[in-house]
């Protein structure tokens, strides 16, 4: 089994390296951006071989292919996605009134049902798709790749197994199919083998009996997988079953500003709100919740958020005469440490990371920078 680090979460290099320290060791990533493309780069890991082969994880973008040429001088190889033929024209007409021959080689990027991005199997935007690239001398296939959202509604390690089952399922019939039209078009000398990547951190979570999945794919097909929050995990993961709670790896830190005792519930205001967390609510309905607090917050919920102001309220089972009691101790300026739901766009809302290695969180030992923009 191949394995393909996805460095969205966190786009930092101290955090690819550690993602990276796999058994066995893998030199493979998957970047969102640009900068992340680029960060790798600077960070020297492309130069030293941390890093062979670098996906950008993005459907081609046409404006971008001057920059992942670019970037071929770095990397041993860049990866692109394609899943429009019209990509595979753009391709064409860039070198056309560039003057040049760049080319890549692709995964095409399968759509199993969750319809984020992607083509169905069997369809005859798919065969097209396939017929363009073999005909194109600036593309060939490398692989066929999908990705289950639809795994983040696992609540136990079985149904994780039924949507990994689908996803490796989805890629080996893609390579099926790849493989008739190459012969239709009288092109099987150019058939090696294709790189099927399959992932999610859920379905990652439950990817070490793969070995079972060894019939259903062509005896030259490697199965590779990607995942991307699971460095870092959050409410969204812990709901999953997949990941206990001691598991998840980071937090916002914020600071209570005003309590609403006489509120029904009674709530305190802090200064962290969708900015800091996000929009997503996740499967329990809040933004996040409270994991470390002096003063008895711990379990409190942000139910409510703008832009800068987040709202805590009670946890399940407490009263409101229990909370406004609760509440008498608490003192403004008090510091609690909240579980975001979704860590990669929470992360993405800070400028750096405080890194702590310890379970109390005392002590600061490192400062992460993360990559910005696209």
């Amino acid at each position: 089994m191949l394995y393909r680090a996805h460095v969205k979460s966190h786009k930092t290099a101290e955090g690819t390296l550690l993602q990276l320290q796999t058994s066995p060791a893998s030199h493979s990533v998957v970047c969102s951006t640009l900068p992340e493309a680029w960060g790798l780069v600077h960070a020297g890991l492309a130069k030293s071989g941390v890093v062979h082969d670098m996906l950008y994880g993005f459907p081609l973008p046409l404006d971008k292919i001057a920059d992942l040429a670019s970037l071929q001088e770095h990397y041993k190889e860049v990866l692109v996605m394609i899943d429009d033929i019209r990509q595979v024209n753009g391709l064409a007409a860039y070198n056309d009134r560039e003057g040049k021959k760049v080319a890549f080689k692709a995964f095409v990027k399968v759509n199993q049902g969750n319809l984020r991005a992607g083509l169905e199997l069997d369809s005859p935007e798919l065969a097209a798709l396939i017929k363009s690239i073999i005909s194109s001398p600036y593309l060939s296939i490398y692989g066929f790749y999908t990705h289950s959202g639809d795994a983040y509604a696992s609540r136990d390690p079985q149904k994780a197994q039924e949507f990994l089952t689908t996803e490796i399922r989805s890629v080996a019939s893609a390579s099926s199919f790849a493989r008739k039209i190459y012969k239709e078009q009288q092109k099987e000398e150019e058939l090696t083998s294709f790189v099927l990547s399959v992932g999610s951190t859920p379905t990652a979570h439950v990817s070490s009996s793969l070995s079972q999945f060894k019939d259903l794919l062509h005896s030259t097909d490697e199965l590779e997988v990607h995942a991307g929050v699971y460095p870092l995990c959050d409410l969204q993961q812990q709901s999953t079953s997949l990941v206990p709670a001691e598991n998840l790896a980071m937090g916002v830190l914020s600071r209570v500003c005003a309590i609403y005792e006489h509120r029904k519930p009674p709530q305190a205001l802090i200064d962290a709100g969708a900015i800091a967390f996000s929009k997503d609510q996740g499967p329990t309905g809040d933004f996040g919740r409270v994991y470390f607090s002096k003063q008895g917050l711990e379990g409190w919920r942000v139910y409510k958020t703008s832009q800068e102001h987040g709202l805590l309220s009670p946890p399940e089972g407490m009263s409101d005469d229990e909370a406004k009691e609760l509440l008498k101790n608490v003192s403004l300026g008090e510091i609690v440490k909240i579980r975001p739901q979704h860590a990669c766009l929470t992360c993405a809302a800070h400028h750096w990371y405080y890194v702590t290695e310890t379970k109390e969180e005392e002590t600061v030992s490192d400062v992460w920078v993360p990559w910005k923009a696209w």
